[in-house]
């Protein structure tokens, strides 16, 4: 039997910790959006608002969700959420979202420290990837349809996450 999974309330949005860079992939460059929750059933009900879906071959389309509101602040539309998620980012990233960018969404379902650096939030992206405890999708201003990431970013891996099996099906 599953577990009913929480609201989507101001409360659990403000939770969320998030972390978010550019990478180069195959596909092109792409702006990258890690959202965690410290418990594992927000951050599916977060997964599930944004229909993100496991490691797979291709991403899902989950249409114009991230949008930039202001300088550095990023903006995620839920659904069944009365609010916008706000997240800061970098000038970068805004900057290259703002001209239409695409965004690979990652929902980790095992929490991760706020502080986590660069190398602690790729061995996080490795093991929540072979565990199965990462939810992706992508997300652009282009129409729908699937993405399917070919080549190697700088993590070695050619969807962008980083570790041994990545959300492509790649080793």
């Amino acid at each position: 039997m599953t577990a009913s999974l929480p609201p989507l309330t101001p409360g659990l949005i403000n939770g969320i910790a998030s972390w978010s860079w550019l990478d180069d992939t195959g596909f092109g460059p792409v702006a990258f959006l890690l959202l965690v929750h410290p418990e594992p059933a927000a951050g599916e009900a977060l997964a599930r608002a944004m229909r993100l879906s496991g490691p797979a071959r291709r991403l899902p389309d989950i249409g114009d969700r991230v949008s930039v509101a202001g300088i550095a602040r990023a903006t995620v539309r839920l659904d069944g959420a009365e609010h916008l998620m706000q997240l800061p980012v970098g000038d970068r990233w805004a900057d290259f979202v703002r001209a239409g960018g695409p965004v690979a969404v990652l929902v980790g379902l095992t929490p991760l420290a706020r502080r986590a650096g660069r190398a602690d939030v790729e061995t996080y992206l490795a093991g929540a990837t072979m565990a199965g405890r990462l939810r992706l999708g992508i997300s652009h201003r282009d129409g729908p349809g699937p993405v399917r990431p070919t080549g190697r970013t700088s993590a070695g891996c050619r969807c962008g996450v980083g570790g041994r099996r990545h959300a492509c099906g790649h080793d």
